[in-house]
């Protein structure tokens, strides 16, 4: 019903869960190779995704891929250093929110004269403002890392 208050979310993709999943299995695991099949395991997803996912993290610096017998991966960063907000925007196309935030593809008729575009950008700034000071050592502290690495095995 409209004048309803409900929340609207707004949404990461499944790429960049998973991604956000995989850091925090390695991050309560400081020098511990992981294969990626234990993670898509304790995770119950895809490891065929989970093997894009991982490439991703890799590409991106975030994690160190090994090939071979005793391969896997492994957190390549501290876990202060990797912001949520950081990965985030790393991984999804901020650009995507809306149609009109992407000028070379914009075929909304009511851009020109819409201002929702702004209000929208600035509750994606909001969204990033809030998890940037958000960090994986903050999400592992204690007792948290603890119950991390026992909820995944």
């Amino acid at each position: 019903m409209i004048g309803e208050n409900r929340a609207i979310p707004l949404r990461i993709t499944l790429h960049t869960d998973y991604a956000l999943r995989v850091l925090l299995y390695l991050a309560p695991r400081p020098g511990e190779r992981v294969a990626t099949e234990t993670i898509a395991t304790s995770h119950g997803v895809s490891l065929n995704h989970l093997q894009k996912v991982v490439r991703s993290l890799g590409e991106l610096g975030y994690v160190a891929l090994h090939r071979g017998a005793g391969g896997g991966v492994e957190l390549k960063m501290d876990p202060k250093d990797i912001s949520v907000g950081a990965v985030v925007r790393s991984l999804d196309d901020a650009t995507s929110l809306v149609e009109c935030f992407r000028a070379d593809t914009n075929e909304c008729v009511i851009a020109s004269a819409c201002s929702l575009k702004g209000a929208l950008g600035e509750a994606q700034e909001a969204f990033y403002a809030t998890l940037d000071p958000v960090t994986l050592a903050s999400l592992i502290r204690g007792k948290r890392g603890k119950d991390l690495r026992s909820a995944t095995g």
